[in-house]
């Protein structure tokens, strides 16, 4: 049976790349951008390949924080004036749920899987992140934080074992275990209020803007995840805000003042500066790497990088105070099955599937009929389970992936 279920999945994940551009999803056609405009309660929806935005959702009071779920069928917005969590279908471009979470929800971020988002809100007595569970829009778990902590802006690593939550009043990150949602680990020695955070792809590395109160130095500052310590802090001009880094790791891209600070990950040196604005926060790297938008919250526009270049090619007027904090563009696809890839291995069922990410096969022409049907038929598949070792959580965490790419396919 184990030998079997190993053949099943070649064959599935090589038909399934196959098929990847017969009828792309919306988080691989092209990418939406999804702005929280603060003071409009707004978020403008902005196509990426014309730089024009093509929606306006009406949200709640304030929102602030942003994510978008890795399938791009969700976005979640963090609206801090009523302490709610707004569920936008991206189909639809309209609001399906919302999710109280305390007053002045802030930071926002999904699980890779898909499956939890995690918020930042005060609650009813002590700060607290909550676990929302993506298929019923309802908390499912709150980890409660120190008093005072004002938690914000967070991050996931990659494999989404560790949640990273920056604390402005407590000048720490939080380390949260998302297998128990418990807090495993503090990071200090930051030097200032965090505020916003993201961690490098290799999962290596978490970034955080810090800044300090009591002089005028401004810092990124970087920690190793292996140790939850810091081990370098980045000079930067002025005040910083927003972070996010490069898909490819070789870049982190920070809010600064006026402008965009670009920082090798190699050196922790800034290599660039980038004029893009005023008070820019908000700001994510387009799927593709090509691109980083920028959002600036003093004068309610969003600004458009050329990463080889670090020139700003594009400005996109939207509502008034976008902050944007967070992810607010969608990962692509291929992103996607190397995570499933990575995950499936981790479980030692399966060879390595790295040809299956071959370029040329990522072009070809497959049924798209046939990739969702054997996709049904692998789920059915985990769901039996006989002899594949399967542990209750992994078999969840597979079939949860699973239907996350049916629905970027648009699987029936």
């Amino acid at each position: 049976m184990m030998r079997k279920w190993k053949a099943i999945w070649v064959w599935i994940l090589t038909l399934l790349v196959l098929g990847l551009t017969l009828r792309p999803g919306p988080a691989e056609a092209a990418p939406f951008a999804y702005i929280p405009n603060y003071s409009d309660h707004t978020v403008s929806v902005i196509d990426t390949v014309s730089n024009t935005v093509v929606a306006t959702v009406p949200v709640g009071s304030q929102p602030y924080g942003v994510a978008v779920h890795p399938a791009g069928t969700r976005v979640y917005v963090a609206n801090s004036g009523d302490g709610t969590v707004a569920v936008i279908d991206t189909a639809t471009n309209a609001v399906i749920a919302t999710v109280p979470v305390g007053w002045g929800a802030c930071g926002i971020a999904v699980h890779p899987a898909g499956t939890r988002v995690y918020a930042t809100g005060q609650g009813t007595a002590k700060p607290l992140v909550a676990v929302i569970d993506t298929t019923t829009n309802t908390i499912m778990a709150t980890v409660q934080l120190d008093p005072e902590a004002s938690p914000c802006a967070m991050a996931v690593n990659p494999a989404g074992t560790r949640l990273y939550v920056a604390r402005r009043e407590g000048h720490t990150v939080k380390v949260i275990d998302t297998a128990t949602n418990a807090v495993i680990a503090t990071v200090g020695a930051l030097g200032g209020y965090p505020l916003g955070i993201a961690v490098h792809p290799a999962g290596t590395r978490v970034y955080v803007a810090a800044d300090p109160f009591y002089d005028d130095n401004h810092y990124l500052v970087v920690v190793d995840t292996a140790t939850n310590a810091v081990i370098a802090r980045v000079l930067v001009d002025s005040v910083p805000n927003g972070v996010a880094v490069h898909p490819a790791g070789t870049r982190v891209y920070v809010t600064v003042g006026a402008t965009v600070a670009v920082i090798d990950t190699a050196t922790n040196a800034v290599i660039a500066t980038v004029p893009v604005g005023n008070y820019p926060v908000g700001i994510s790297v387009h799927p593709t790497g090509t691109r980083v938008y920028v959002a600036n919250s003093g004068d309610g526009t969003v600004k458009v990088i050329d990463t080889a270049t670090n020139a700003v090619i594009a400005t996109v007027p939207v509502g008034r105070e976008p902050y944007a904090l967070g992810q607010f563009i969608a990962p692509a696809l291929p992103d996607q099955l190397d995570y499933l890839i990575a995950e499936i291995q981790s479980f030692n069922l399966k060879p390595n599937l790295t040809k299956t990410l071959d370029s040329k096969l990522l072009t070809a022409e497959q049924n798209l009929a046939k990739v969702c049907k054997n996709l049904a038929a692998f789920i059915g598949q985990v769901q039996d389970n006989s002899g594949d070792k399967l542990t209750a959580d992994q078999a969840d965490n597979l079939i949860a992936d699973a239907n996350r790419i049916k629905a970027v396919l648009t699987c029936p």
